[in-house]
């Protein structure tokens, strides 16, 4: 497949990771960061690579790959899987050639928005239960101890109840066979991980080692430096590539395109790249959209969350007062946090009674809506 000039290579990180594994202290882990924080381009171009030189036979699926039914894109990876194990010839390239296309075409920044939830949610049957169970025995038993199943966006099983038979199947299956298959899960909302393994109602329970997804840091951002002179035979202004990378809370993905636009036109400046990056970034997660639906009280919710205020405070409840023109009470600021909340648009912290905000550049759309 050919190399991606603008993917900064985390081996290291990689490396990490799959030496974790190899202890044998743990056969699962959970890594969550923010959407577009280079996850799945790390799981595929980074992880899978590490994984496949180390005769791991490797797994990616994308439970987004079906947002109505996730089960059927378990079983297509697990067929394909199967398939070409047992033919001797399971080939890595052809294997990750779905998800290295995908990371491409996401490349692209092209517009339209992004499908998080199912509207026509469909629960698997039990035979096709049965099956996600007899495919990861026949992969365990052809290549024991060497399979690593990277589940990308799991947290999409907890968005409603018909997925539920699939967690628990699947936490059955992998359970039974903890050391022969080990298991990468990722995820993008905080509470959706958070039901995901830490509620003790939830089939997954501590059922993953969770570990941190790192920022990228200065040097991503001289990586970029470096491919942009070598592709356009000029400088990049490196602190100026870096203030906006903070100003998009670490996003790699946009700050990326960001910098190709630079490069593209001479004449562009950052600001003016930063606005028309912004502006597909709102198309592509649908703030429009979401600004419809959201309730009053709801914007003024959320646009405090991303500031880090505090929500219940007599001060703060008069500005919210002030906003709405109308007087906003705790519990009523209580229900607009339990519809953020379910609408995985905020997600409690560490701090007891903050939340932190999930979209990313929202909160700032939403002070521009309402200027």
């Amino acid at each position: 497949m050919a190399a991606d000039i603008w993917h900064y290579p985390r081996t290291q990180l990689a490396q990490q990771y799959m030496d974790v594994l190899k202890t044998g202290l743990t056969h699962r882990l959970a890594l969550f960061a923010p959407r577009r924080m280079g996850k799945t381009e790390f799981l595929v171009l980074d992880l899978a690579p590490t994984a496949s030189r180390r005769r791991y036979l490797v797994i990616y699926v994308s439970l987004w790959g079906d947002v109505n039914a996730p089960h059927h894109a378990l079983l297509d990876g697990l067929r394909e899987a199967v398939e070409k194990s047992a033919k001797k010839r399971f080939v890595f390239r052809k294997a990750m050639e779905a998800a290295v296309k995908k990371v491409r075409v996401n490349g692209v920044l092209g517009v339209g928005a992004e499908v998080e939830f199912a509207d026509a949610p469909t629960a698997p049957s039990k035979s096709e239960l049965a099956e996600v169970k007899t495919l990861l025995q026949t992969l365990a038993a052809q290549r024991t101890g060497k399979v690593l199943l990277l589940l990308d966006e799991v947290q999409h099983l907890t968005t409603h109840e018909r997925f539920r038979p699939l967690q628990y199947a699947l936490r059955t299956a992998l359970d039974v066979l903890r050391g022969q298959i080990n298991v990468v899960f990722t995820g993008s909302s905080r509470l959706g991980m958070r039901r995901m393994f830490g509620d003790n109602q939830a089939p997954f329970y501590l059922f993953a080692e969770q570990l941190p997804f790192p920022n990228l840091d200065r040097e991503f951002v001289t990586f970029l430096g470096k491919t942009f002179k070598r592709v356009t035979k000029r400088t990049l202004e490196e602190d100026a590539a870096w203030s906006y990378f903070e100003r998009l809370s670490y996003n790699p993905f946009y700050l990326v395109h960001i910098i190709k636009l630079v490069a593209l036109d001479p004449e562009l400046s950052f600001e003016e790249a930063y606005q028309l990056v912004f502006d597909v970034m709102a198309a592509q997660n649908d703030y429009p959209g979401r600004w419809r639906r959201m309730q009053p009280l709801d914007r003024l919710v959320y646009v405090a969350v991303a500031e880090a205020k505090p929500l219940y405070t007599a001060e703060q409840l008069k500005a919210f007062s002030a906003r709405a023109g109308k007087k906003i009470t705790a519990p009523g600021v209580q229900k607009s946090v339990r519809r953020l909340l379910d609408a995985h648009m905020i997600s409690p912290s560490e701090e007891r009674g903050r939340y932190v905000t999930e979209l990313p550049g929202f909160a700032e759309w939403c002070t521009q809506r309402e200027g």
